[in-house]
């Protein structure tokens, strides 16, 4: 094997795939990139068996062949090295060299028989969707995937494709996060439950240019995503998940319209006062357009006043601060609605045109509501 190519180039797709590397495995060559040169492309595989990506970059191939490379070895190599044109050669004992002008490193490569390559798939259902817009959906729900090991589903995303509808939801147990968008394909019909692991790798990966486009192919037990020169593939978790609509209540007593950034700011504020892991409530006192907020700990207080528009009840509630911010992190919109009913009852954060919903569960407030 023997081809020349951008060393960005190369680059980019290392670190692309590596992201597929087993941190520890029994299995032979597992801790390996694939290195296949052929028809002047350069095509770099990683599997660890429940997720695989393939990303391919185009250079000259002077000699077609492969090799399998240790991942962070050739990682660092490559890395360091200048922006230039590299070679890339191996010889018939898997000894591969890495050429820069006149320099050379020797790294010792391995055969490829028994590297497990990316599968090839028979998939007659897929959804095109724009990467940017893929990116968001993951963005705006992965924060709140549970990580309890007893229920392996909500270790993942449900995806549920329906009527022109994709509405991705994740939940933990104490919040909900749900985003919808509409789609072009009215008649695809499909339930998955991607895991979050998984989900936060395609985020790392995936392209940020809005009019860039993916390809979500699927089969009975894989999700595999296509975009630019990249094939990212996860095996998906099999079981029911959650029937999120049975606690997706419509009726509310307590409607309030707020500026997001000014709730954001005064939540986050309020974190300063709670010790790592300590479960301090924010309060929120809701009155006549204004809403008041504070927080009482053994590191100090804080009470905070911001204008609102309220329809119906006033309203004492508490929550976790880290569940306000991490769902108003994920709202791009500058105001927002908040749908109450009591203070044991769920909060509810919703756009008009339903394309987002977060229900955050309250704290119990005990003699802490009453300060």
């Amino acid at each position: 094997m023997k081809f020349s190519v951008s060393k960005n180039d190369l680059q980019n797709a290392i670190s692309t795939v590596i992201k597929a590397v087993p941190v520890k495995s029994n299995l032979t060559n597992a801790d390996c990139i694939l290195v296949d040169a052929k028809d002047d492309e350069i095509r770099l595989v990683a599997n660890n068996s429940e997720m695989a990506i393939e990303c391919i970059c185009t250079g000259r191939v002077l000699e077609e062949g492969s090799v399998c490379l240790e991942s962070k070895m050739f990682q660092e190599l490559i890395r360091k090295l200048p922006d230039d044109l590299i070679e890339v050669e191996c010889d018939k004992n898997y000894l591969t060299t890495v050429h820069y002008k006149d320099n050379k490193y020797d790294l010792i490569g391995k055969e490829t028989d028994t590297f497990n390559d990316i599968p090839v798939f028979d998939y007659k259902e897929h959804l095109d969707i724009f990467e940017f817009s893929l990116k968001e959906i993951i963005r705006q729900t992965i924060f709140s995937i549970s990580d309890n090991e007893a229920n392996k589903t909500l270790r993942g995303e449900l995806f549920e494709i329906k009527d022109g509808i994709l509405r991705v939801v994740s939940l933990d147990g104490q919040r909900v996060s749900i985003r919808r968008i509409e789609i072009e394909d009215k008649s695809l019909n499909k339930k998955i439950i991607v895991p979050g692991k998984s989900l936060n790798d395609l985020f790392n990966i995936l392209g940020k240019e809005s009019n860039g486009m993916a390809t979500m192919h699927f089969t009975d037990n894989h999700l595999i995503v296509t975009f630019e020169s990249t094939t990212f593939v996860t095996r998906l978790i099999d079981g029911e998940f959650f029937n999120i609509d049975n606690v997706l209540s419509k009726e509310y007593s307590t409607k309030i319209t707020i500026n997001k950034k000014e709730l954001y700011d005064c939540v986050d504020r309020s974190t300063i006062f709670a010790r790592e892991g300590d479960k301090k409530a924010i309060v929120l006192s809701i009155g006549e357009n204004i809403i008041e907020m504070y927080m009482n700990s053994s590191k100090g207080s804080m009470r905070e006043k911001i204008e609102i528009e309220k329809s119906g009840n006033d309203l004492k509630i508490g929550f976790n601060p880290k569940y306000l911010t991490d769902a108003l992190r994920a709202i791009d919109d500058e105001t927002i609605h908040l749908y109450l009913s009591t203070p044991k009852s769920p909060l509810f954060i919703r756009d008009d045109a339903d394309s987002f919903t977060y229900m955050i569960l309250p704290v119990n407030l005990g003699v802490e509501g009453d300060r």
